[in-house]
């Protein structure tokens, strides 16, 4: 029997007597579809978003980020007549009456926020107790796709979505971000970087930014960078926590010398900033400052890497990534800096080898490692 046949059946059995337990399974089904659609389509879990939820004890809702699934799952459902279709909402009708509403949210670009705080956390839920799953930081832009109370739910550049709470963002235009991005001229480069209210004074700070942070430079007065951050307030920066804006080519010693400012800082799960990274966050942000975009996950920077002459990592050219794996699967990754030496965040960002001689030698990730990959910068 198909779920769509099931799910017929629950329903008529819910219009004779509504039964809490058959509501549930309705629900269950309903999940039950879009996790196949999932699978058929080869959709990452982390880059899709749904939820199913009953309306007035009759209707089911269901919010879906991704419209190639919805369709997907409209397609699978044969036997329920669809009632209306405005593209971003889609209503179906079953035999037995009872109507489900389709919503592909993020449909349009009427929800653009940027981030107004130094560093955000996403999670996996609207809560504070939800999982850290990524980071942003002060002036990223992020898609809203829906609100729930005082979170939204957001989709980053690299394509993450999840939960950010609503005093840490603010809602902006397609012209307010094209301004931004124009202006700055900018970034922090030391781990983090006190914006203070008066250049030379220690005893007025107003903020704090982390490695990465653009910002829009003024005059340059006693050793400090008159500064406009990107929620338009104004400051003063030390001269020297601030460099060039990226420039969009892999150099290797630029990435091996921001790396190496990372020394020390503890290891976060879901942390992609200098105040705290995970493996792939730590890799995630040292090319993001260099202007070269990767995905969030280990995983899928293995997937977009390239492959290199050298499969030995004594080999391995300064720059290039090492890659380590569990039971076939990629799940930590570090920067080459030449001669099987390599630096990591685990535990906290250190430096590790994979040579046996070297003091540096990491004898569990040596017998993990798996492949030595570049990125090519176009």
């Amino acid at each position: 029997m198909d779920y769509g046949t099931r799910l017929i059946q629950n329903m008529f059995i819910q219009r004779k007597g509504i039964n809490l337990t058959i509501m549930n399974k309705l629900i269950s089904d309903i999940k039950n579809l879009i996790d196949t659609a999932n699978k058929e389509l080869k959709i990452d879990s982390r880059f899709n978003y749904h939820s199913v939820s009953l309306e007035n004890g009759e209707s089911v809702k269901i919010d879906i980020s991704s419209k190639r699934v919805r369709n997907r799952v409209i397609d699978m459902m044969e036997d329920f007549r669809i009632e209306s279709d405005d593209s971003e909402r889609i209503i179906l009708r079953a035999l037995s009456g009872t109507e489900i509403a389709l919503n592909c949210i993020g449909g349009r670009e009427d929800m653009l926020l940027s981030v107004r705080t130094a560093v955000t956390d996403i999670r996996n839920t609207p809560s504070h107790r939800g999982e850290l799953i990524t980071q942003a930081i002060m002036g990223e832009e992020l898609k809203g796709l829906t609100r729930e109370g005082n979170w939204y739910l957001v989709q980053l550049p690299d394509r993450y979505i999840g939960w950010v709470c609503s005093w840490s963002v603010m809602r902006v235009s397609r012209c307010d971000i094209k301004a931004w991005n124009r202006s700055v001229n900018g970034m922090v480069v030391e781990n983090r970087a006190v914006v203070y209210s008066e250049a030379g004074s220690g005893e007025s700070r107003i903020g704090e930014l982390v490695s990465g942070t653009f910002v829009r430079l003024g005059r340059i007065e006693n050793g400090f960078y008159s500064v406009t951050l990107s929620d338009r307030r104004k400051g003063f920066i030390v001269a020297s926590d601030i460099g060039d804006l990226p420039a969009g080519v892999v150099n290797p010693g630029r990435l091996i010398g921001r790396a190496g400012r990372f020394i020390g800082v503890s290891y976060l799960w879901g942390g992609t900033t200098s105040r705290g990274f995970d493996c792939s966050g730590l890799i995630k942000r040292v090319f993001q400052m260099e202007g070269i975009a990767l995905p969030r996950d280990s995983d899928l920077q293995f997937e977009v890497s390239e492959e290199t002459d050298f499969s030995e990592a004594a080999h391995a050219a300064p720059g290039s990534l090492f890659f380590f794996h569990k039971e076939g699967v990629v799940n930590h990754v570090a920067l080459s800096t030449g001669v099987g030496r390599f630096i990591h965040s685990r535990g906290e960002v250190s430096a590790g080898s994979l040579i046996e001689s070297d003091e540096c030698y990491d004898k569990e990730l040596a017998e993990s490692f798996c492949s030595v990959r570049g990125i090519i910068s176009e």
